[in-house]
């Protein structure tokens, strides 16, 4: 009992340090993009402009893994993250947490295009960086019309990142895919790489701005090819199917001989 409470009063102490730095990096990273609007915006293509601030968010948040360090470490595993340049461009991870936005940055993409729902559109202020990014709200419009943006970014050199669940699992089993994005992956031949995170459930726990300690995990898993004449469904179904397996492998939830 004595030792749990040592250990809530640490990662109590080391919230009130971390939270303050990580709204400072907030703060810094407003004013890069104020001034890349500034001095690059009149003289950059709406793709390259947005690119520059894709990229500021893409530091912002290795920056703040790199906080959090203390209290969440993250284990990467399944591939590359530093160097590797997979030939696809669609990635799609399971949703546990607010904090799989942050783990996006590590990713191995050259200019990140995530697809958001609804509720992070509008959190507070994190909802307006989504909108000025020119990020996706993609239940907010329809899919065709946000098909067309996907397929515009791709061929500008984007590449999609998207939690095809829609909204937050915490530590409940993982939610139902929607299928959009493996419709676009279909009709473009394109794989989709799968992307597995653990350990993050209660960091932060929904409605909380609390960082339970923890050990963060996350896999990249090969690329899927869709298979020829495939529908989007059961190509959808097949990744969710990969992704559970994988993901009962991490938690030691299924014994692997």
């Amino acid at each position: 009992m004595r030792t749990e409470r040592k250990s809530r009063l640490k990662a109590i102490l080391l919230n009130l340090l971390l939270l303050p730095c990580m709204l400072v990096a907030a703060v810094a990273t407003g004013v890069a993009f104020v001034f890349v609007w500034l001095v690059f915006s009149p003289f950059r293509s709406r793709h390259a402009y947005h690119r520059m601030e894709r990229g500021i968010v893409r530091h912002f948040g290795r920056f703040c893994l790199w906080l959090l360090r203390p209290i969440a470490p993250v284990e990467t595993s399944g591939g590359d993250f530093l160097t590797h340049r997979p030939e696809h461009q669609i990635f799609v991870l399971n949703h546990k947490s607010f904090s799989d936005t942050f783990l996006c940055s590590l990713l191995p993409v050259r200019d990140p295009l995530v697809l958001l729902n609804r509720g992070a559109s509008r959190t507070p202020v994190f909802g307006l960086g989504i909108r000025y990014l020119a990020w996706i709200n993609v239940t907010d419009i329809p899919f065709e019309e946000w098909r067309e943006q996907c397929l515009e970014e791709l061929a500008q050199g984007a590449d999609i990142i998207c939690f095809p669940e829609g909204t937050r699992s915490g530590s409940k089993p993982t939610g139902p895919f929607h299928s959009g994005i493996f419709r676009i992956a279909v009709s473009q031949g394109l794989s989709v790489t799968p992307v597995v995170i653990t350990g993050n459930e209660e960091t932060p726990k929904r409605g909380s701005i609390f960082l339970k300690p923890t050990q963060i995990r996350m896999r990249m898993l090969a690329p899927v090819t869709p298979l020829p004449n495939e529908k989007p469904f059961v190509f959808k179904e097949r990744v969710r199917k990969m992704m559970i397996e994988e993901l009962e492998i991490m938690e030691g939830k299924n014994h692997v001989g």
